[in-house]
């Protein structure tokens, strides 16, 4: 049996390319089974939402939902 760990954290950003503060929060996840050298690499670090208006603990949830939704195969 092969146990993956998973890291999800938000990231709080503000988007002012235009010079307005227009504050969203990015969702990211990473593989927690790599060594940990190789997570200091940019590329394994995985983007998975963005949103202005959901909060971030909605943002989880779906990604949580999304997660349980693949099917196991036994």
């Amino acid at each position: 049996m092969y146990n993956s760990h998973l890291k999800m954290w938000v990231d709080g950003v503000s988007g002012n390319r235009s010079k307005q503060y227009n504050e969203h929060s990015n969702v990211y996840v990473e593989h927690a089974n790599i060594p940990n050298k190789l997570l200091q690499q940019e590329y394994f670090v995985l983007f998975s939402s963005t949103s202005p208006h959901a909060m971030s603990w909605e943002q989880f949830n779906a990604m949580v939902d999304d997660i349980w939704c693949v099917p196991f195969l036994i």
